[in-house]
């Protein structure tokens, strides 16, 4: 199935395939054109298969590429992954600082929570008449 908005001729790089890969899938779903819905089930089943097919293997590509200019990148400038490295540590320590914090905040919460049952059970149990005391209850 032919994308109109593609432009002629070899794309250029692999996400530019990628890409077209992508919106031949989502075509047959968008499309307003009527004869696109008159094909057969069995037609638009094994096309919608092919493009989902070669999406993914685009997609697959893609991913190798990028890993293939990670590893150039790293095997070139080392420092830069040991700054990345040292990028997501420190952000992981201010997630997990935050987490204790939060912690600490629902600690406090609950402990006064406590300490104001406890002074209510307090109240209630000065406040209670003694029954030792020779008062007789009816």
């Amino acid at each position: 199935m032919l994308n109109p908005l593609r432009p002629t001729g070899k794309p250029a790089t692999i996400i530019d395939e990628f890409e077209i890969a992508f919106q031949d899938c989502i075509m047959p779903l968008v499309t307003e054109d009527v004869a696109v819905g008159l094909t057969y089930q069995d037609e638009q089943k094994t096309t919608s298969e092919f493009l989902t097919k070669n999406f993914i293997e685009l997609s697959r590509r893609t991913e190798a590429y990028f890993l293939k200019q990670k590893a150039l990148l790293a095997h070139k400038h080392p420092e830069l992954v040991l700054q990345e490295e040292v990028d997501e540590l420190e952000l992981e320590l201010k997630r997990k600082d935050d987490v204790i914090n939060s912690h600490y905040a629902r600690l406090k919460q609950w402990q006064n929570t406590l300490k104001d049952m406890k002074s209510v059970e307090h109240r209630l149990i000065s406040n209670q008449p003694q029954h030792g005391s020779g008062q007789v209850h009816k």
